[in-house]
């Protein structure tokens, strides 16, 4: 499910404001190149994120943001449900799958999982293993994303380079 979400939002490009850049100073020598395609606008990058999902229930709070639920790759259901945030301060708009914060409530192992995405940035991932376990430990030595039956990312994990919580109640 997860995948749908990310694969939706990886075709978006970089985008640039609507002003043209400045012209170099007369002095530096202009390169020969191939004619670029242009960037698109910010308000193209926009129009494009927001067909990438089916947007309802949208409540805006009083601080900017506002809460709604999207639903990506909807043909007569909705095959991924997800809920999202906009925060129009910081040109910043989150999605956590359904099943990301359902697991969260109640689920001792679960990854937890959201995509945010900055306005005319590549979308991130953000993955949190939750292991809830009274005298046990979690070690995490790969991971790996696999889409379609091909894995598309394995990464070693050292150590060192996981920052974990440990409480009472378990390990994140």
């Amino acid at each position: 499910m997860q995948r749908l979400l990310t694969l939706g939002l990886l075709g978006l490009a970089a985008c640039s404001d609507s002003s043209p850049p400045p012209d170099p100073p007369a002095a530096v020598a202009q390169p020969q190149s191939v004619a670029a395609k242009p960037e698109p606008t910010k308000s193209d990058w926009s129009k494009k994120f927001r067909s990438s999902y089916v947007e309802t229930n949208k409540k805006d709070a009083a601080d900017g943001t506002a809460d709604f639920t999207a639903c990506f790759n909807q043909t007569t259901q909705c095959e991924l449900f997800a809920f999202g945030q906009r925060d129009a301060f910081r040109d910043l708009t989150t999605f956590e799958p359904a099943g990301s914060r359902l697991n969260r409530n109640g689920n001792p192992k679960y990854v937890h999982s959201y995509v945010s995405v900055i306005d005319c940035q590549a979308p991130s991932i953000l993955l949190e293993a939750k292991f809830f376990s009274k005298g046990s430990w979690i070690f995490l030595k790969q991971l790996a994303v696999m889409v379609d039956g091909d894995v598309l990312l394995k990464h070693d994990i050292s150590f060192d380079s996981v920052k974990r919580d440990s409480d009472s109640y378990g390990i994140t």
